[in-house]
C-alpha cells in the first residue's frame, strides 16, 4: 500500500519486471497492492514506469477526480488501456477528491515538475473526510477480500 509516489512504486510492485528485480530469490511476493492517488500519466510514457506485464496480484486503485497531477480520467483510462488480465485492476474514483484527500491537515499547495500531466505546476491538498472514510473502508474490504478474511 502506498500515497502518491508510494501509490506509484505500489503499482511498479504489481509488475514482473519490478519484482524481478527487486525481490529476486527473496521467496517473497504481494499478494495484494493499493495504490492511493498515484500519478497516472506517468504509466507506460515514462522510462522505467512500465505497467504490463502483472504478477497476478490484484490491484485497487483509488484516486481523486480533482487531483492536478492527473485529469480526472487518467487512471480510469490507464485502467482500460492497460494489457493486463480483467479483473487484476480496479479504479474508485472520488469525484470531490483532491490529491492527498486523505490528509488530516490543513489544506497545503505545493509545486511540483510532475504535475498536471508532466508540465509542472501547483497542487492542491485539501483534506476530503468523507471521501478518505470511503477510501479506509474500499481498501480495508479489498484487503480481507485478497487475504481471504
Amino acid at each position: 500500500m502506498g500515497f502518491s509516489w508510494g501509490g506509484v512504486v505500489t503499482m511498479l510492485t504489481a509488475t514482473r519486471p519490478y519484482t524481478e528485480q527487486y525481490m529476486a530469490g527473496t521467496g517473497l511476493a504481494f499478494v495484494a497492492h493499493a495504490p492511493n492517488y498515484p500519478v497516472c500519466w506517468v504509466y507506460n510514457r515514462v522510462p522505467g514506469y512500465g505497467f504490463a506485464s502483472l504478477t497476478g496480484a490484484k490491484v485497487f486503485l483509488q484516486g481523486g477526480g480533482l487531483d492536478t497531477y492527473d485529469l480526472p480520467d487518467t487512471c480510469p483510462k490507464l485502467a482500460e488501456q492497460a494489457t493486463v488480465p480483467t479483473g487484476l485492476l480496479s479504479v474508485k474514483m472520488y469525484a470531490d477528491a483532491t490529491h492527498g484527500f486523505d490528509r488530516t491537515e490543513d489544506p497545503v499547495t505545493i509545486n511540483d515538475p510532475f504535475a498536471h500531466l508532466g508540465r509542472g505546476g501547483p497542487v492542491l491538498m485539501t483534506p476530503n473526510p468523507a471521501a478518505a472514510a470511503q477510501a479506509r473502508a474500499a481498501t480495508t474490504a479489498f484487503f480481507k477480500t485478497q487475504f481471504g478474511l
